[in-house]
């Protein structure tokens, strides 16, 4: 059996750890004050790390057409939950969040709107690699465009902050998903994939 996860990602990259931090612990406490999110429960996550169970009260985040989907699964400790959320905030600063399987279906550039393809991971090795957090050259116009502006698919997310969701087996509405962007103060995107 295979794990999936839905994580949110800000699109600012590069969050000073401090600042990172300050802005987990207030969207757990946000997601717990809505009753979305319960007790802590350490070693119950793929990552083996502090995951935060899922209440019967998500069931508000979900999609109406994904609510039959929102149901009870197992976890890692052989407990019935409906998922778990961890909140990270990365040791390093530059982080790629990817799909787990498979790879770039096309990586559209915000600048001259060409599908980059493959040339894509080039882009994200460049920017790895670079000192800072530079904008990267897109290979077909030459322009200059921060990464998270390319539209990839499936999408990818740039952020040292993420809010990881495990198992949830549904997909968020657009309505949660504006509302935890104008918590956060921040526009997000959603990487989905399995592992």
């Amino acid at each position: 059996m295979s794990d999936s996860f839905t994580i949110i990602v800000p699109e600012r990259v590069m969050i000073p750890e401090e600042e990172a931090r300050a802005l987990g612990k207030r969207m757990l406490s946000w997601l717990r004050e809505k009753t979305w999110v319960g007790n802590p429960l350490p070693g119950c996550i793929l990552t083996r790390e502090l995951g935060y169970r899922l209440t019967k009260n998500a069931a508000e985040i979900i999609t109406p057409e994904d609510l039959p989907l929102f149901t009870w699964v197992a976890d890692h400790c052989d407990q019935q939950v409906y998922g778990y959320l961890a909140i990270k905030v990365a040791d390093e600063l530059k982080v790629v969040h990817h799909s787990g399987q498979g790879g770039i279906a096309s990586a559209i550039c915000p600048a001259c709107g060409q599908d980059i393809g493959e040339q894509y991971y080039d882009l994200i090795e460049s920017w790895w690699n670079a000192e800072g957090n530079d904008d990267v050259i897109c290979p077909a116009c030459q322009q200059a465009s921060p990464l998270p502006a390319f539209m990839s698919d499936p999408v990818w997310g740039f952020s040292n902050l993420s809010f990881q969701f495990w198992n949830i087996n549904a997909r968020f509405s657009e309505n949660f998903l504006a509302a935890f962007a104008k918590e956060l103060g921040e526009p997000v995107r959603l990487v989905t994939g399995k592992v």
